[in-house]
């Protein structure tokens, strides 16, 4: 596989990781979603001895032109000749001829803008014709992809936007690992939206906010350690501008189960007992939030909660299940 001309080359670990994975599927609304995470898992776990290090922290970024990212979340919304700067082999790609939308990904990409998709039989489209159909391109990288793509388009840095965008593609990967990167890109967003609405800002320092306390808790495995501090510190910092009730506010309770799950991680259960709250505070039955307030409580050693959390836990998981089934 041959990296496209401007772009910087993978990570050649990853680069094997993106050659092996299957075509997207036919689709729309995947290429704004993780793609292939569990399969590029499966491959890594099967090449360890090959490579037994590991792959370093990656992530499917989804990149739309930006008149069709409005609607898509977390779709990047960038303008078309940063789109072609982006594809390379590998690639998930969206083409779309004004009718039909087709997900395909990249075979291989030639130094005149000659494409050749995956499929049977295999397409090659010209580079006008690439060019006229390209829509959005989803690919495997590291973070650092990201400050790549800002030094090649240094134009686009003075848009807050952009950088939340960022921020939102790393967190909807749901890799806890990535949470560093996405909490530099909210506050370089927070930053750059200085002549935003207040809304606007308290929107962006809410992701700052989730982001920051995932990254702490990850970065403490034990209470001594100086690793989380940082991000600890920045919390604080955020603490100054804003509640902590107006920033959970902003926060879904998909979010807020995963902050909560996180403190728990961290063996901070009596936070993740509060944050799980805040959870069944907006949905009662939440499954989930109620066996991980359980497991929680039973490290606190508070048994009676344990108990009557994981019995609710159970019972609403069964009505769930038995609605599924009608």
């Amino acid at each position: 596989m041959v990296a496209s001309g401007t772009r910087p080359p993978r990570d050649p670990r990853i680069e094997a990781i993106a050659a092996a994975l299957p075509p997207p599927p036919h689709h729309v609304s995947t290429l704004a979603q993780p793609l292939w995470l569990d399969a590029a898992a499966a491959l890594w776990r099967a090449s360890r001895e090959a490579i037994p290090e590991g792959p370093p922290p990656s992530a499917w970024l989804p990149f739309f032109l930006h008149t069709h990212a409005a609607a898509l979340d977390p779709a990047i919304p960038v303008t078309l000749d940063q789109l072609l700067w982006l594809a390379a082999p590998g690639d998930a790609v969206l083409l779309s001829d004004g009718a039909t939308h087709h997900a395909s990904s990249i075979a291989s990409l030639d130094a005149a803008g000659t494409v050749t998709l995956h499929g049977n039989p295999a397409r090659t489209l010209s580079a006008a014709e690439f060019t006229s159909r390209l829509i959005a391109v989803a690919t495997l990288d590291t973070p650092a992809l990201l400050e790549r793509f800002l030094d090649a388009h240094p134009a686009a840095r003075g848009n807050h936007r952009l950088p939340l965008a960022f921020g939102n593609a790393l967190m909807c990967c749901q890799r806890d690992s990535l949470a560093p990167a996405a909490a530099a890109w909210f506050d370089q967003s927070l930053f750059a939206a200085l002549l935003a609405t207040s809304d606007e800002r308290e929107h962006i320092a809410a992701q700052l906010y989730c982001a920051l306390t995932i990254a702490m808790h990850r970065a403490r495995p034990q209470p001594e350690t100086l690793a989380a501090k940082p991000f600890a510190d920045r919390l604080y910092r955020l603490m100054l501008d804003h509640t902590e009730a107006a920033l959970q506010r902003r926060l879904s309770a998909a979010q807020l189960l995963r902050m909560a799950a996180s403190a728990s991680w961290s063996r901070e259960f009596v936070r993740a007992g509060q944050l799980f709250s805040l959870v069944l505070h907006r949905e009662p039955a939440h499954p989930h939030a109620l066996q991980l307030r359980a497991a929680a409580a039973f490290h606190k050693r508070c048994y009676d909660e344990a108990i009557e959390d994981s019995l609710q836990g159970l019972e609403s998981a069964s009505h769930a299940y038995a609605a599924a089934l009608n």
